[in-house]
């Protein structure tokens, strides 16, 4: 009888693609070591009568169930080849296999010569070890996904009137989400409730935060500065425009590299010739009266050949250099980007947005003779609640939090600034926050001295303090410029503006300001008469130029333009990483050119020394696997710290908030 109190039966956790694929690798293994030493006895021993039947039906059965149940897959991409006209790695160990098994076959029949049943065992344990591996490389590639900041985390969703912790991806459209102070933004979403600063810079490229509130729509990557807000979710948690970003890089997988589109090439013939190879092995030796040794020999041939390091090694090497990238935050549109850095000579940089913050820093603030110094906390507690764009400079200005003007009211004047009113100490205030346009409208005259980047603040018409603003360079531009110099690149930087920065000032350099976007793009094109450059930009103007060089990578902060155009998104305004970048995926086409050397000396001497009958066919088979064991490994050997930049987590930290 049943129970209402009884547990539940325990569920059986799901076996994964993955898991079967090992258990596949698992059972070859096994197989091999069975075969071998039932191969090795039968040989060496010269069973008679039964117990030679008995062991050779187990060695057929055994070669034929792992041909049938471990190597399906291989028939199955062999034939799809076939039909397309293509040589495959899966036809350079069906040879091998099928060349084996009916050798085996042969002399079990006919009792002639000696059977190599677990070669045919070994070569499907090689195949399915490198198959397996290359899953599992490109899988992880994929699972990186789950590293980028704003992509995929928690979330709180209100559920049934609970506020429940839930997966992002989870989320259904419609569903209500409170975002807290310092968190991300996690989806597409329009507020319900609420009002706070928030920073959109990675969708707009505007670094001044907004004020949003109810009504007001956000896109999945924008950060909640303070306060804390309901929203409702206008997609689904998988849906959202941060995810077309990383949607590119999935495409890039189906693009090739050269490397991968000469491997193919040299594939291609390299099938028919060792086939060529072996038949003519076979015959030749047959001519001079030893057939048996002769296609045993040509057997060896077709299993010393190891196409590993053509179908396998180098394919992996390409998804290894995209998963790199990734990790540093770079994002390609296609991988043949990896072509393009490997070319580069000359980086290239846009200087406002890129190698310094589209955003002003507040580099003075003077105050008039006589003016009280508590101005400096008036004007940052007004500009604590203004949602003028360069109101920011000023939020860390005196101590606006020793000041509280409950009747505080800031409106915008168009073009010109802002005004606030307020009582303080019982007397209404009034004070005006703006540029030289409202000095004119209001007929006064700032100093001679005063720079162009400069804002007044105005009480009793008069001016009582000048701020001076400046750029704000990004800390990491001066070091990544010295460290592409002293890696012998050449770099440019192209600017609007009329001047650099000193620390921008180094060997190699060549300055290029008061630049328009047409007149960077034809600077592009004249140096790629002579150099292969990779310029970074980050807005619209940037388009033209990125179309002329020879790599382009745009920073996701700056214009979704330019992110359209470039070859490349940079994920994050850490400009540290390009000459890293740049060094991993010149070492990789190093290593794939060690790659295809190993291959063709390798294949040279195997096959020579397997035609001459210098090899056994295990002996052979060892070596197929020692040398596919060396190329799948020597595939990935990347310079030491490549890819270990650690991503911002989905929640902000307190020393990283914008306020």
């Amino acid at each position: 009888m049943s129970c209402c109190c009884q547990n539940p039966a325990p569920v059986a956790p799901a076996v994964t693609p993955q898991a079967i694929v090992w258990l596949k690798l698992g059972i070859a293994a096994l197989f091999s070591g069975l075969t071998m030493y039932l191969s090795l006895g039968a040989n060496i021993g010269d069973p008679q009568g039964s117990t030679r039947t008995i062991i050779h039906t187990l060695l057929a059965t055994v070669s034929l169930a792992a041909m049938i149940g471990l190597a399906g897959g291989m028939f199955a991409d062999a034939w799809r080849s076939l039909r397309r006209r293509e040589m495959t790695l899966e036809h350079a160990f069906l040879i091998g296999i099928i060349g084996a098994f009916s050798a085996s076959l042969y002399c079990t029949i006919t009792h002639q010569g000696a059977i190599y049943y677990e070669v045919v065992v070994v070569l499907i344990a090689i195949y399915l070890f490198g198959q397996t591996i290359k899953k599992s490389v490109v899988e992880q590639q994929q699972n990186l996904s789950d590293s980028i900041p704003g992509l995929y985390g928690t979330t709180t969703v209100i559920r049934d009137g609970e506020a429940q912790e839930v997966s992002v991806k989870t989320i259904a459209k419609g569903e209500h989400i409170i975002v807290s102070e310092s968190q991300v933004v996690p989806i597409d979403c329009q507020i319900t409730e609420g009002q706070a600063y928030i920073e959109q810079q990675a969708h707009t490229g505007e670094t001044y935060p907004q004020v949003k509130g109810s009504g007001e729509r956000l896109l999945a990557g924008s950060i909640v500065l303070d306060g804390k807000i309901t929203a409702k979710a206008t997609c689904a948690g998988t849906d959202r425009e941060i995810d077309r970003l990383l949607s590119s890089l999935n495409s890039a997988s189906s693009n090739t590299t050269k490397a991968e589109v000469l491997a193919q090439k040299i594939l291609s013939k390299f099938v028919p010739i060792v086939l060529a190879i072996a038949l003519l092995t076979g015959i030749i030796w047959s001519l001079f009266g030893h057939p048996l040794e002769g296609w045993l020999h040509a057997l060896t041939v077709t299993v010393v050949a190891c196409p590993c390091a053509l179908g396998i090694a180098i394919p992996l090497a390409t998804q290894r250099g995209l998963s790199a990238l990734k990790l540093f935050g770079i994002i390609p549109k296609e991988a043949s980007y990896l072509d393009r850095l490997a070319g580069i000579d000359h980086v290239a940089f846009d200087k406002t947005g890129t190698l310094s913050r589209p955003s002003l820093e507040l580099a003075s603030f003077d105050l008039e003779e006589s003016v009280p110094p508590k101005i400096k906390d008036w004007v940052a507690a007004i500009q604590k609640h203004s949602s003028h764009p360069v109101a920011r400079p000023f939020w860390k200005l005196g101590s606006a939090e020793r000041v509280t003007f409950p009747d505080l009211l800031v409106e915008n004047i168009p073009g010109r600034g802002i005004r606030a009113t307020f009582t303080n100490e019982g007397q209404p205030q009034e004070i005006l926050i703006g540029n030289d346009h409202l000095l004119a409208d209001l007929s006064l005259t700032p100093r001679a001295d005063t720079a162009s980047r400069a804002l007044f603040i105005i009480q009793h018409n008069r001016i009582v303090a000048t701020a001076q603003l400046s750029e704000s360079s990004r800390a990491e531009s001066a070091q990544t410029l010295k460290s592409l110099a002293q890696a012998g690149y050449q770099i440019s930087i192209l600017t609007g503006d009329s001047s650099v920065p000193d620390e921008y000032q180094i060997s190699n350099l060549t300055i290029k300001s008061g630049l328009t976007s047409e007149e960077k793009a034809d600077y592009l094109e004249r140096a790629a008469k002579t150099t292969h450059a990779l310029y970074v930009g980050d807005g619209l103007n940037d388009c033209e130029g990125f179309q002329h060089a020879h790599a382009s990578l745009a920073l996701t902060s700056g214009s979704q333009a330019a992110q359209k155009v470039a070859h490349a998104t940079l994920l994050h305004d850490d400009l540290s990483v390009i000459p890293k970048a740049i060094a991993v995926v010149k070492q990789l086409q190093k290593n794939l050119t060690k790659i295809l050397l190993f291959s063709f000396i390798y294949n040279s001497i195997g096959i020579t020394l397997a035609a001459l009958g210098l090899l056994h066919p295990i002996v052979a088979a060892i070596l197929m696997f020692t040398s596919s064991i060396f190329v799948i490994s020597f595939r990935g050997r990347l310079p030491k710290g490549s890819g270990e930049r650690l991503v911002e987590p989905l929640s902000v930290p307190r020393e990283k908030r914008l306020i």
